[in-house]
């Protein structure tokens, strides 16, 4: 994982005592120096025993992405405890002694970025790192930091931690790019898909979309053919192109996309930005759309839009209205999307899916 990923959301330095104050400061510094940002804040002793430790804990487990206590683990533990959900969702817990002799990884130490983190402030103190995770210390990467690595999407947790098992567990894995894009990581089985494995495999992570390429599987020689253990890493790599009428509701948008998302089998965590143009960029109904889909909401003007709006078909109504023929379809081409399931009409609005080239 690259530094930068972690400092996507911000990071806390918490000390609970005054000698742990200055050895906070330390972290600080180094976490400024390596990151350049000011995204770090302190919090020193005496501010979290006027607001009360537990609070103080639980407002930073909501707001910041990274958590780094200067305290025992005891004390760590006892504040994040209630607090875990998930290992996709929880924050990045780091805890340094007051002496600063050492940084431990203690939660989300792939997908929160905690074992970076530790290795990062371990060598800015000259403190020993201390990594816990097992596929970490026996040299393999872990199936989450595939995913997080290459910016791809999780299926399926709970498969994720069954193929981490397997391979702590020196039982075979075969690792499957269906785009040929990404080599094979360490500890996994390669699989030419012109040949097949000769190894008897237990599970399987796959690079694509759950309902494509399964003849590939086919190749694969499983150790148990009646429990195929596979878990796909999906890319985000769909692209939205929609046209409506003015107010439309937001719910029936919602409801709409989500149910042509389904027919088409594509997973809607796949979506990566949903495309206009400008006149709709004040668009509630698209507006939420996008938070509903946790993504980018884009527009593009008439004036770009005109230069391909031709190639598509349209409408004297739309024209009238936006001053090009159709919005749907020629967004996705703006955008560098090929589209896959073109323009259909769902009353009152315009829905066409396209595909990062």
């Amino acid at each position: 994982m690259s530094k930068g990923k972690i400092m996507k959301s911000k990071v806390v330095v918490i000390s609970v005592t005054a000698k742990g104050d200055s050895i906070g400061y330390k972290v600080v510094d180094v976490l400024k120096s390596t990151f350049q940002s000011e995204c770090i804040h302190m919090m020193k002793s005496n501010e979290v025993k006027e607001q009360g430790f537990k609070k103080c804990v639980e407002n930073a487990f909501v707001k910041y992405g990274s958590i780094v206590f200067i305290s025992s683990t005891g004390i760590a533990v006892r504040g994040i405890g209630n607090l875990m959900k998930s290992k996709a969702t929880d924050p990045a817990v780091v805890v340094v002694d007051c002496t600063g002799k050492f940084a431990i990884s203690l939660l989300s130490g792939h997908l929160g970025g905690a074992n970076e983190l530790t290795h990062i402030i371990g060598e800015g103190l000259n403190a020993v790192p201390v990594i816990t995770t097992a596929t970490d210390n026996l040299g393999i990467c872990a199936p989450d930091m595939v995913a997080k690595e290459n910016n791809l999407i999780i299926h399926d947790m709970k498969v994720c931690k069954d193929i981490a098992a397997f391979l702590v567990n020196n039982k075979s894995v075969v690792f499957i790019d269906n785009d040929n894009k990404i080599s094979t990581p360490r500890g996994y089985v390669n699989l030419d898909q012109g040949k097949g494995s000769k190894e008897l495999v237990h599970g399987a992570v796959i690079v694509g979309n759950p309902l494509d390429g399964k003849e590939i599987l086919d190749k694969i020689n499983w150790k148990d053919n009646n429990e195929k253990t596979m878990l796909y890493l999906m890319k985000q790599d769909i692209i939205l192109g929609i046209g409506c009428r003015r107010e439309f509701s937001k719910e029936k948008m919602i409801r709409t996309v989500e149910e042509k998302l389904q027919q088409y089998n594509i997973d809607k965590r796949r979506v990566k930005e949903i495309v206009s143009i400008d006149i709709k960029k004040d668009e509630k109904c698209i507006i939420e759309l996008a938070e509903h889909l946790q993504c980018p909401f884009r527009t593009y003007s008439k004036e770009e839009i005109s230069t391909v709006h031709l190639k598509y078909e349209g409408s004297d109504f739309v024209e009238k209205i936006t001053g090009v023929r159709c919005v749907a379809e020629p967004v996705i081409e703006l955008y560098g999307g090929e589209i896959t399931h073109h323009k259909e009409k769902l009353e009152g609005m315009t829905l066409a899916i396209g595909k990062i080239k």
